[in-house]
């Protein structure tokens, strides 16, 4: 509506102001009085919140905007392709599902995360903003390795680093066959996030942004180590095999 292009044009304006933060918070909090549903408003705050640890506050702000939004979705919405995430109009959605998952790993609501990674992966398969690869992290933590094995093969980029080390991590924990192959894959494609891994010391890399980090780059090795280190060591002797046997494989 008319309406609602005046009501985002203000919230980009905030952006291109000169405004102390708490003015601009302020400015978003009475946005999303007017207009509850709007998505970028409440990814921005959520963020807000989520930096301050404060996962509750965050959660609160994106529910509501998420079932805003369902009312607009189509009866058929699975069977007609889902929601394309290379459309711009759809990325705002997208996005407040992506943060939802984030915040609710981290207040310990595993569950309700899951619930909303399934849905997720269901209407946006090709997934480009993490949400699978999340998914991958939980199944394995939890045990669940049929799931985390078909997560992994229905996954459309089979090169990225979580898909190739978490099917080296699948392997040792299955006590599989093909755990040396797959680790050898992982080692090869990766030896920065193996070297990463056996490294005494974990300096983060001048440029390293986590929301965007190049393949094959020293950032990409760090952000896995960040976010996967803590699950290998969750595997009783993974760790140890990833560094050992990893060792024979760098080139």
């Amino acid at each position: 509506t008319e309406r609602g292009k005046e009501l985002d044009e203000e919230h980009n304006a905030l952006y291109r102001k000169d405004m102390k933060i708490a003015a601009r918070i302020a400015a978003i909090e009475d946005l999303l009085k007017i207009w509850p549903g709007h998505a970028n408003a409440a990814v921005a705050l959520a963020r807000f919140h989520g930096q301050k640890e404060h996962f509750g506050d965050a959660i609160d702000l994106l529910e509501p905007v998420i079932f805003d939004l369902q009312k607009f979705w189509p009866d058929d919405l699975v069977g007609a392709g889902g929601i394309p995430a290379d459309w711009p109009g759809n990325k705002p959605l997208l996005t407040t599902y992506a943060y939802m998952v984030i915040d609710l790993a981290e207040s310990g609501d595993r569950p309700s995360a899951k619930a909303y990674v399934k849905d997720y992966l269901t209407f946006n398969p090709l997934d480009n903003l993490g949400v699978r690869q999340k998914a991958i992290e939980y199944a394995i933590a939890d045990g669940e390795y049929p799931d985390a094995l078909r997560l992994i093969n229905e996954a459309p980029d089979q090169i990225s680093a979580y898909n190739l080390f978490g099917r080296a991590l699948l392997g040792y924990v299955l006590k599989a066959n093909d755990a040396e192959v797959a680790l050898k894959n992982a080692i090869q494609s990766r030896p920065l996030i193996w070297r990463e891994f056996v490294s005494d010391k974990h300096r983060m890399p001048h440029h390293y942004n986590p929301g965007w980090v190049r393949y094959f780059s020293p950032e990409e090795a760090y952000n896995y180590y960040e976010s996967w280190s803590g699950l290998w060591l969750q595997k009783h002797g993974a760790m140890l095999w990833l560094k050992k046997e990893g060792r024979k494989y760098i080139v």
